[in-house]
């Protein structure tokens, strides 16, 4: 009696005891939760991770990775859905190991572009079909954490969003599924990392990164200056402060979100930190996460190279030497033979090694013969006569050649020779064993090598090769060669005949034109105190059309769609309405592209029997530059459902002096057309009735007829993306 009962007190004091879990003991069995990893997620065939079903009317929905609205890391998932019932279109996180039985949360943040409902569920991945925990959960236009738990009725499931039923697209980011009840303090980055700086560029532990870079970062949003932090020394950069500031503080309180660091050493990490200074009169100071990254280093392993030898015994050729094989996360080499190069023992020994292309060489680094029977027999290479050459015919010598360092024969044998080329240019590498560190056999052999060059051409072309879109106001740049004191550009729309274009001393060149539409080639020489150094032809292709408006940056406060794209309502001209009643007043769910577009809702049924909006431009624009020679307008109806009427679709072009053209759409029933249209338009058109397309002053979109007004129904048009240009052959 009193051993039970002292057995019930100590139970009791011991849940009273128990603390709750913690954010660091929570173990997240979601994949991909914040979607930075790349994967297929629309109809994935692998059905792992993220993964999407649909069914009926829930079919045309869609959903895509966005970069520009997350709540942690750097994107989260959009989610377009169509259909009429809410499980015609799921959105799926899977497959989760579960225990049957043990309560599990599932956790997630969810912003929608209306006020909409969600439902969310458990389910056993085999379909049998088995759910539990089904949850409806009303989504506001905020980002906000929305929670279930329940127990686990089988092994393993899929969690399921159920999206249709409502077509308000939603974002979806931060997922959390783990063991037990709700745990507080769970917060995505864009909460955890409030009032401090993010994004750090380069990004986080980036290597390979330039000598020259300049950092950058998000600040924060309130932040009106910032301390930085820099060096090489981490707990150094961790733990200075303004009181304490260890030599690494490089700015005190600065306005600029950039930091130009001088005198970066090839291959040296480097450590930062942005704290982020609130307004006063609290100016709190918010201590900034420590980023690093690594500069790139003074040369750079040859990737494609070649290998053949006097002699190899079976399995155990010479291009073992140089695919890695045998070689570890740690570069330490193993000891397994068939590794290895070894030769048969008829003499000479040598291999030799081919680039795909001469090189400025700097260094060899060698691993040894290392079998584990090394330190017995000697195979290993000790004097060796190196040679190069650039056409395989004509040899030279290389002088100063060290001893090769004997192998341990054990697993953990890293490169312990290197061989100092001195920039000599060569595209063939010749090894000759004159003597073994065993001397009883005739046979030889090396484990690998690695070759090490010195960048001397320009490379890393940006833009890319092969990039599209590219701006007709591009500048032009490139990694600098090791030597170069100047950089001769070249560039034209014939790779075959390429013209210089100019000689500049910085690795960046901003062309004086780029035509809409067009592909170029170009390439860089550069030019050091050793000569000049041939660079590849690079290509681009440039934007087909600038923007004249896309409808990204308005918004529901001060600037608002209608008050740039004067309408009907405002000057009581026609029948026309730009944006809602009710924010959001531009259009976000039925967009060509971006986020936003335009509403245009008509009504031709009443004087003056059209429907206008009209945009002013604060100065005139040039419409001509870049070999323009059209414009271009993506125009669709509302569906049909809704009843648009039958309209004609104008647009009127207005220079600075107020001379305009109006342009009829060829399609009288263009107000109907429920997919997007791309309208272009030829500047002559215009140029023709004498409107200056170089000094546009007002643009005018327009729905009736207006030299011609006739009684009309209603609707609502939407557009997006105008612009000007010359679209690519």
């Amino acid at each position: 009696m009193c051993n039970k009962s002292m057995g019930l007190v100590l139970m009791i004091l011991g849940l009273i005891a128990a603390p709750a879990a913690t954010f660091a003991q929570v173990v997240n069995l979601a994949l991909n939760p914040s979607f930075e990893e790349d994967e297929v997620i629309l109809d994935d065939p692998e059905w792992t991770m993220w993964a999407t079903w649909g069914d009926q009317s829930g079919l045309n929905s869609t959903v895509a990775l966005d970069d520009t609205e997350f709540i942690d890391g750097t994107r989260s998932l959009k989610i377009m859905p169509t259909g009429d019932t809410n499980w015609y279109f799921i959105v799926l996180n899977l497959p989760i190991p579960l225990k049957v039985g043990t309560k599990y949360t599932a956790s997630f943040w969810v912003k929608a572009e209306k006020p909409r409902p969600l439902g969310v569920q458990f389910k056993d991945t085999a379909n049998k079909p088995v759910t539990w925990g089904y949850t409806d959960f009303q989504l506001t236009t905020e980002w906000a954490e929305y929670s279930m738990t329940a127990p686990a009725q089988d092994a393993e499931m899929k969690l399921e969003f159920f999206c249709s039923g409502s077509e308000v697209p939603f974002w979806l980011d931060f997922l959390y599924i783990y063991e037990g009840d709700h745990v507080e303090g769970i917060e995505p980055s864009a909460i955890a990392n409030v009032g401090k700086a993010v994004r750090p560029a380069p990004a986080a532990d980036s290597t390979d990164v330039p000598r020259d870079v300049v950092l950058s970062w998000t600040p924060a949003k309130d932040a009106v200056g910032r301390n930085v932090y820099f060096g090489t020394d981490l707990a150094a950069v961790s733990d200075a402060d303004l009181a304490n500031p260890s030599g690494v503080l490089v700015g005190e309180n600065q306005t600029e979100t950039t930091y130009a660091p001088a005198d970066l050493q090839y291959g040296q990490t480097y450590y930062w930190r942005v704290d982020e200074i609130g307004a006063p009169p609290d100016s709190t100071v918010f201590k900034g996460d420590v980023w690093r990254f690594t500069v790139e280093p003074y040369a750079y392993p040859i990737r494609n190279v070649s290998a053949s030898a006097s002699s190899a015994q079976p399995g155990m050729g010479a291009q073992n030497t140089v695919n890695g094989s045998g070689l570890n996360a740690d570069d330490a080499h193993s000891t397994e033979l068939t590794q290895m190069w070894m030769s048969t023992g008829a003499q000479p020994n040598w291999i030799q090694y081919e680039f795909d292309a001469p090189y400025k060489l700097h260094e060899l680094w060698v691993w040894n013969s290392n079998q584990l029977i090394e330190a017995f027999m000697g195979f290993g290479a000790r004097n060796v006569i190196v040679e190069y050459s650039l056409d395989g015919a004509a040899w030279t010598t290389l002088e100063g050649v060290p001893e090769f360092a004997r192998a341990s024969g054990s697993p953990a044998y890293t490169a312990n020779t290197v061989v100092d080329f001195g920039g000599v240019m060569a595209q063939y590498v010749k090894l000759t064993v004159t003597q073994t560190w065993g001397g009883m056999t005739p046979q030889t052999g090396l484990s690998e090598v690695r070759f090490f060059y010195v960048p001397v051409q320009a490379r890393g072309p940006q833009p890319a090769v092969a990039a599209t879109g590219v701006s007709i106001d591009a500048e032009l740049n490139w990694r600098p060669g090791r030597e170069a004191t100047s950089h001769n550009v070249y560039l034209g729309t014939d790779e075959n005949a390429l013209a210089s274009v100019a000689t500049v001393t910085e690795h960046r060149y901003a062309p004086s034109s780029l035509d809409f539409g067009t592909t170029y080639f170009w390439k860089v020489d550069e030019v050091g105190d050793a000569g000049a150094y041939a660079g590849e032809v690079w290509s681009f292709t440039t934007q087909d059309y600038a923007t004249i408006d896309d409808f990204e940056s308005y918004n529901d406060d001060d600037r608002r769609i209608y008050d740039t794209w004067i309408d009907g309502l405002t000057n009581q001209a026609s029948g026309s309405q730009v944006g809602y009643d009710v924010s959001p007043f531009a259009e976000r769910t039925v967009v060509h592209g971006g986020k936003q577009a335009m509403p245009l809702l008509y009504d031709n049924s009443a004087s003056p029997f059209y429907s206008e909006a009209e945009r002013t431009f604060a100065s005139p624009q040039d419409w001509t530059i870049g070999g323009a020679d059209s414009l271009l307008l993506h125009f669709r109806a509302a569906t049909q459902a809704e009843g648009n009427s039958a309209e004609s679709l104008y647009v009127t072009i207005k220079d600075s002096s107020g001379k305009s053209k109006t342009v009829m759409n060829p399609d009288i029933a263009a107000t109907t057309r429920t997919e997007w249209q791309a309208w272009r338009i030829p500047l002559s058109e215009f140029t023709a009735a004498g409107v200056k397309v170089n000094a546009v002053k007002s643009m005018t979109v327009g729905v009736g007829n207006k030299a011609a007004p006739a009684k009309g129904g209603a609707g609502t048009l939407f557009l997006d993306d105008l612009g000007y240009g010359h679209p690519a052959p």
